[in-house]
């Protein structure tokens, strides 16, 4: 199983993301790098022997405003293969986030508005570059598309599957949380019969939880707190 490790990033700060409630995220305090700074924070995650990073733009996922610029330094300072969630929602604006160096770009339900794109997307682009993200909060498929919305995990995993040889499955409610991985979820999602490897994030406390994960048939995680708190090493 693969292990990624999470960088939320807004006002050029490293953050702590709390249940998805990012009002009450706050530069993150102490970690593996001892710093707030995003470019400190992804080379310590290199140091530890991590070979591959998530960044959560939040800028461009709350406001439509992308930061490119730190990006582009994580990019131009580190090794890591960057998986990067700014909120696109149009072809152009993946094009745009292609050229920071960012290596697969997520598409994620949250941010999409309509329930064609996350194909588009991937047909432009092609699979191996981009990731479907199903974000999901209480239960429920977040997105700005009301079709998408309406439908359960499962059912959109499935959908995405069609196009995409990856797709991540986010649980925003357990992030940040300690609460563990939503296993029911998990279950219900790679039962559906979705057919490729699911990364799965949220609530991730330490190795027993990569067990589990790995149990119920994920491929990979998503960890942002525990890596932080040395509860889980580099694969």
């Amino acid at each position: 199983m693969i292990i990624i490790p999470v960088l939320d990033i807004r006002g050029g700060l490293a953050v702590r993301a709390i249940a998805g409630q990012r009002e009450r995220y706050k530069p993150l305090a102490g970690g593996v790098a001892g710093s707030s700074e995003p470019v400190e924070v992804a080379a310590a995650f290199e140091n530890l022997g991590f070979r591959e990073m998530y960044i959560a733009d939040l800028d461009g996922i709350m406001k439509g405003c992308p930061d490119y610029p730190t990006i582009e330094k994580i990019k131009e300072k580190t090794g890591l293969a960057l998986l990067v969630d700014s909120g696109v929602s149009s072809i152009g604006e993946i094009a745009e986030l292609k050229k920071t160096g960012a290596g697969r770009v997520i598409v994620s339900t949250e941010s999409v508005g309509s329930a064609d794109f996350p194909a588009d997307a991937c047909k432009v682009f092609g699979r191996e570059n981009i990731v479907l993200s199903i974000d999901v909060k209480d239960g429920r498929v977040l997105s700005r598309c009301g079709t998408i919305k309406s439908k359960t995990p499962q059912d959109v995993a499935a959908k995405f599957a069609q196009h995409t040889g990856e797709i991540i499955l986010l649980d925003l409610s357990r992030v940040g949380m300690g609460e563990g991985p939503n296993l029911d979820l998990c279950e219900k999602v790679i039962g559906g019969g979705c057919g490729v490897p699911i990364i799965y994030g949220g609530g991730v406390r330490g190795e027993d939880d990569i067990e589990l994960l790995r149990r119920a048939g994920v491929s990979g995680a998503l960890v942002g707190s525990a890596v932080h708190s040395g509860g889980i090493i580099a694969r």
